[in-house]
Order: C-alpha cells, then sequence, then structure tokens
C-alpha cells in the first residue's frame, strides 16, 4: 500500500520536472521511507493514545529512531512488517517499570552499553559506511544518549532512555534473532510480496 502510494507519488513528481529530479526508482524509494516513517508515528501515536500514554509512545519512537539511524539493525523484508513490530516493540518497552527515580539511568545507561557493544549492524545487502563516518555516527548516538538521560532527569522524558534501551536490547545477538524469527512469522516471502505491492 505505501510502496504503491510512493510510486504514485514519485511519478508525479518526475512528471513535474523530468529532467531535473532523480529516478523514478530513487524518488519512489526516498517516498517510501517517508511515508513509512509518517504511518509508523501515526500508528505509535494511536496505540500512545489508547494506552493513554501518548507522550511516552512520542518519545520512545523519537529517541529509538535516531538510535536506530545512527546505529543500524535488523531490517524486515516488508515494510508493513517493520511498522507492525516498531509498535509492537515500543508498546513493550512502555510497559518496563520505573522502580524508583533512578531507574531511568540505568536503562540510559544499560542501552547504551548494548550499543556500544553491539553497533553497529548493518544487513548484509546495506551499504556500509566508513569506519570514521561509523565513529561519529556512535559518537553522535553517545552525546544523544547522555542529552536523553538528562532531559529524563529534568524533564521527566524517561521514554527518550526507553528507546535508547530498546534499541541496544535489538542490537544484542538475541535481539537480531528474534527480529529475523518474527520476520519470518509475520510475513513469509515479504520480498516477493513487496514486490508484488
Amino acid at each position: 500500500m505505501l510502496e504503491r502510494l510512493a510510486l504514485t507519488l514519485a511519478h508525479q513528481v518526475k512528471a513535474l520536472n523530468a529532467e531535473e529530479t532523480e529516478s523514478v526508482e530513487v524518488l519512489t524509494f526516498g517516498f517510501t521511507i517517508i511515508l513509512h516513517y509518517l504511518f509508523t508515528l501515526l500508528l505509535v501515536l494511536a496505540v500512545g493514545l489508547l494506552h493513554g500514554e501518548i507522550w511516552l509512545f512520542l518519545q520512545i519512537a523519537l529517541s529509538f529512531t535516531f538510535m536506530r539511524v545512527l546505529t543500524g539493525g535488523a531490517h524486515l523484508d516488508h515494510s508493513i512488517g517493520c511498522t507492525l513490530l516498531s509498535v509492537l516493540f515500543i508498546t513493550a518497552i512502555s510497559w518496563v517499570p520505573f522502580a524508583n527515580n533512578y531507574a531511568w539511568i540505568l536503562y540510559g545507561i544499560s542501552g547504551g552499553l548494548l550499543i556500544w557493544k553491539y553497533a553497529p549492524y548493518y544487513e548484509a545487502h546495506q551499504v556500509v559506511h566508513t569506519e570514521h563516518w561509523e565513529r561519529r555516527k556512535k559518537r553522535i548516538a553517545y552525546i544523544l544518549i547522555v542529552l536523553f538521560i538528562i532531559l529524563a532527569m529534568l524533564m521527566s522524558t524517561q521514554g527518550l532512555v526507553l528507546g535508547v534501551l530498546l534499541q541496544g536490547v535489538l542490537l544484542t545477538p538475541i535481539g537480531l534473532k528474534v527480529t529475523r524469527q518474527l520476520n519470518r512469522f509475520i510475513l513469509k516471502g515479504g520480498e516477493t510480496n513487496e514486490e508484488n505491492s
């Protein structure tokens, strides 16, 4: 569904200025990513609203997305599967209790240590950046983790550290294995399905 809409948008943009725009394939890829993020965000917000925790869900989604972009992770074969698993994982991590006011520090540090140990992770088909660029991305991730911990301390935005913890857990070998198994369970033959959609 999102892929078809992305293709339609790509053709419309290409028709506006065929000579100065990228190929339809490149535009479709870009629109698919944008639409996927928007759809996932809307779904996360809807689930957050149903749980009465829309602000918490938004925090988790934003920090998880930032960490994911900076440190990689397992990818699913179909964007709808990615959306569903993202919402599932964000919902699950939202239930992690804050036993005391300092639990978020432990969660942030734990997520940061897991990211330090296991990031970056790329699938075989993904472009891997230079080692220099990866170090820079990891440093940015660490800066954000510290910022998220400080914000959690000053502004009660504990969801930011939960997003870090979620990304850290998903980068572990167990997290990667669970993601792959859920991918197979949710959409068998996802690449084929995506090409046919």
